[in-house]
Formats: C-alpha cells, structure tokens, sequence
C-alpha cells in the first residue's frame, strides 16, 4: 500500500508508456507525405482529462546543392490536428538529427481534444532550427483513433533522407486501483494450520 493510503482499494495516478518503437523509417527521394509512426490509441484512452505525449527521434540528411524544408504533420483521427513546416535546412555533408515532440490531450471533454508539438531539424552544422504548433480537434475518443505522424520532404531526391529510429507514446494522467483489500475480501491460514484433504471455497 502506498504511503498515506490505508488498507482498501484507492486510486493513483501515473505516467503509463502506452508504445514504443525502435523499428527505422527511411523517407527519401518523395516529395509525398509520409507516415513514420503510427498508433492506435484504444477507446476512452483519453477521457477528459488525460494527455497523449509523443516523442519522435532520428537523423536528417540534405547532401544536395539547395536547401530544402521538411513539413511535420500530426493526425488524430480524421483531423490533421498540427501542421508546421520547418526554416529552410541548408546543404550539408554531414548526418544531423531531427526530434520531434508534443501533445494531444483532452480538454475537460471525451470529444475535445487540443495539440502541441515542437520540431527540431540540424541539418549537420550544428546550427538547430525550431518550430512549433498549436491546433484542435473535435474527435469522438470513446471509439479507437489513430495516431500518426508523417513528414513531407520539400524535394524528391535522393541526397535528403529522414531516418525514423526510434519513438516512444506516454499516456499522461493515467489512473489505477490499488491497495490492500477489505476484510471481507480475503481468507487466511494460520501459521499453524494444515488442511487434511482438499477443500472447496465457494
């Protein structure tokens, strides 16, 4: 039982990782938008009052001679709940990394929903761009959605590459029972006690 909780059923609330990913998405040589994570987030996750966090991480490539742009985008059921495109990444040798990260929680509602993220893009000069977004949503979340995350290259060739490594979902507020039990919920032996043949707890 935890500290301060008395014998009986209580319930606390916690950080739970609701997914993880380390499979490797490769975009590259598409200007089409691309889904590098996704996720179906069960019925009533949500509620009305518990928050989704994302956390994406990878590398990022643009050896070509122009500078180039990469569009984020977050989905929540039918709704492209965040839309940001980056600051221009100049070209670049060298392997940089990207991340990006964010929200989606409901707003005192199981049909309300309200997004964040924030991106960021070094393109290999150790120089980082940043951008951020906000946006809504109206999505039922007492059915299943899905939760997805896709980029769109500002140029189809081969010298810019996205590499998707590794991704992680917590759900943020998440509440369980836990505790002792009652009384009346449980037998004992004591420690003296023996059973001569089999009995029948009904």
């Amino acid at each position: 039982v935890p500290t301060g909780i008395s014998a009986g059923v209580a319930t606390i609330n916690y950080t739970k990782m609701q997914d993880t990913s380390s499979a490797n998405v490769t975009v590259t040589n598409t200007a089409t938008e691309t889904t590098i994570y996704t996720y179906s987030v069960p019925a009533n996750t949500l509620g009305t009052n518990r928050a989704l966090r994302f956390t994406l991480n990878g590398t990022y490539l643009n050896s070509s001679a122009a500078n180039r742009t990469v569009t984020v985008r977050v989905k929540y059921g039918a709704t492209t709940i965040l839309t940001k495109v980056t600051p221009t990444i100049p070209t670049s040798a060298t392997t940089g990394s990207f991340a990006i990260e964010g929200f989606v929680a409901a707003q005192n509602s199981a049909s309300i929903q309200t997004g964040y993220m924030w991106v960021s893009f070094e393109g290999g000069d150790d120089i980082t761009r940043w951008v951020d977004d906000k946006g809504s949503a109206a999505e039922d979340s007492t059915g299943a959605l899905n939760l997805v995350v896709t980029v769109q290259l500002s140029s189809a060739t081969a010298t810019q590459t996205i590499v998707q490594r590794f991704a992680t979902l917590e759900l943020l507020n998440a509440s369980d029972t836990i505790g002792a039990p009652t009384d009346s919920s449980y037998v004992t032996l004591g420690a003296s006690g023996s059973l001569s043949a089999e009995r029948v707890l009904t």
